[in-house]
Order: C-alpha cells, then sequence, then structure tokens
C-alpha cells in the first residue's frame, strides 16, 4: 500500500459509527504507508434511509459527496503517478 491514494467512505445507522471508523482506517492506512486523501470526508450517516431495497445509495448529498471522493482520489492517482 506505500505510496498508494486511498479514499475512505463509510456508512452508519448512527451519527457516531461512521466517524470512529474512518478515524481507525485513517490510522490503518497511514500506518501502511498509503496516502489518505484529505478531502471529501464520507460519512454516511442513518444509512437505513439512504439506500434503497437493492442496496444502492440514493440519497443525493451521499451520491455528490461519493462522486467528488472517487474525482479526488483520481486527481491524487494522477498527482503521485507523476512523483515517481
Amino acid at each position: 500500500m506505500r505510496g498508494k491514494p486511498v479514499g475512505i467512505a463509510s456508512a452508519s445507522s448512527d451519527r457516531n459509527g461512521t466517524v470512529r471508523a474512518q478515524m481507525h482506517l485513517r490510522q490503518i492506512f497511514t500506518s501502511m504507508g498509503a496516502v489518505v486523501i484529505p478531502e471529501p470526508e464520507v460519512y454516511v450517516t442513518f444509512a437505513e434511509d439512504k439506500f434503497n431495497q437493492l442496496g444502492e445509495l440514493s440519497n443525493h448529498t451521499a451520491r455528490e459527496q461519493v462522486k467528488s471522493l472517487i474525482e479526488n482520489l483520481a486527481d491524487w492517482a494522477l498527482l503521485l503517478r507523476e512523483q515517481r
């Protein structure tokens, strides 16, 4: 994982579980040498209301945050590639 860009998104049935999970994941990825992108931080809270019966993310705001995360991850991947 050393030098690889990582984006983190998480979902939880409450407000705090997703935040705590991301804090731990950031620590783990950092200790492995990965580059955790700083933003956006995607926390899908009260997730049971934001996914449809097919398991698809149906909340517009959350979908836009995930889209932004993926775009930033792609940008970081290109930046890190250029530095090699």
